[in-house]
């Protein structure tokens, strides 16, 4: 009795199978971050209708073989059904996620979440036959590139570095707020898995990358959600020389402890000296410089009674002379006391701990307005 029921289950269902991709149409190559566009077709081979809607799931896949550690491209919704002994063609146009160089073959699993009846699942998974070609647009030692990047687009570069190299990695963008940069060795990098980030909203950042392990680099741009359009960047990769990348923090109080800034960089020596500068104003030299290596120093500068302003942080070494992108900003906010209803003097309020480096700080600035 079972056994009649399941066959006349079975003879009262369509059947959903993956037909066949549009060769015509099918893309030969792609690149890792832009758009690929493919047609496949799906059949129903029963005399029964298949109702109702459902998702066929589109993946790329190194082996041919659908597993796990495949990429979607995209999820396809199709609506309407299809006729017995009828078929349908769905078009893909979606953008290639984050893939190294390689050659991929094009999985479709049709209704992949179940949701139409089907006599056969066995028959609903498609391989393609040709693979596409990925390729990640390579980026030379010394050889900048010119562009843009939209709101929200995603950029891969791969550049390919010999061992023991210092190398700088930076972007110059035309507006504010620029891009999301980082950087990722053998594989590319996303918003959560990188090897180093520049801070966003930077016109000039600059990532670098000390002794280097050689090989291949991977770089993503990744085009800022809150930009009010296109945004036009150069981008460069190269060997370091003496040079600032970044410097941390960017904002300091005239009034108090000195500022104790971290600066990253190339060829750091012992001798190495920092000064802020306001063009046409004042200069500031460090009061100490702790040299950590030669990719990394502190330094301590005195603030007090320093015009507020934007900063140069400049750095000297027999010779050499390095200017960092970003400035440093000088500014005097004093923490009030609260009023307790009666008239008092303003007051300042001392810090009670030193600062460390990576901070600033000073006894009479509030550290919620520097």
């Amino acid at each position: 009795m079972l056994t009649n029921l399941l066959l006349n289950s079975l003879t009262n269902t369509a059947d959903l199978a993956f037909d066949a991709f549009d060769a015509a149409s099918f893309p030969s190559s792609a690149i890792s971050g832009q758009n690929v566009t493919l047609t496949y077709r799906v059949k129903n081979p029963s005399d029964l209708p298949a109702e109702g809607i459902w998702i066929d799931s589109v993946y790329l896949s190194a082996d041919g073989t659908l597993d796990p550690a495949d990429a979607l491209l995209a999820r396809v919704e199709h609506q309407g059904g299809v006729a017995g002994v009828g078929n349908y063609s769905a078009t893909v146009t979606a953008v290639l996620p984050p893939m190294a160089n390689g050659a991929y073959r094009v999985i479709v699993l049709v209704d992949s979440r179940g949701l139409a009846s089907d006599a056969d699942r066995g028959n609903n998974t498609g391989v393609s036959g040709q693979a596409i070609a990925v390729t990640v647009p390579s980026l030379v030692l010394g050889v900048p590139i010119v562009g843009s990047i939209a709101p929200a687009q995603d950029l891969y570069y791969r550049v390919l570095v010999p061992p023991g190299e210092d190398v700088t990695v930076g972007a110059d963008f035309a507006a504010l707020p620029g891009a999301e940069l980082a950087i990722r060795y053998g594989t590319l990098p996303d918003r959560t898995k990188f090897d180093d980030a520049a801070q966003p909203g930077q016109l000039n950042p600059r990532l670098l990358v000390a002794n280097t392990q050689g090989g291949i680099y991977y770089l993503h741009l990744r085009g800022r959600e809150d930009a009010a359009a296109s945004v036009a960047f150069t981008f460069k990769a190269d060997a370091s020389g003496f040079e600032v990348t970044r410097v941390s923090p960017l904002k300091g109080c005239n009034r108090g402890l000195p500022a104790v800034l971290e600066l990253h960089g190339s060829q750091f020596t012992t001798q190495t000296q920092i000064h802020l500068h306001m063009v046409g104003g004042e200069s500031r030299a460090a009061q100490s410089v702790l040299f950590v290596n030669a990719n990394r120093i502190v330094a301590m500068v005195d603030l007090t009674d320093l015009p507020t302003g934007n900063y140069q942080v400049v750095a000297d070494d027999a010779g050499k002379t390095a200017l960092a992108f970003d400035a440093f900003t000088v500014t005097s906010n004093p923490r009030r006391i609260p009023s307790t209803g009666k008239a008092k003097r303003r007051a300042y309020v001392p810090a009670r701990t030193p600062p460390t480096p990576g901070t600033s700080s000073g006894r009479t600035c509030d550290p919620n307005l520097v």
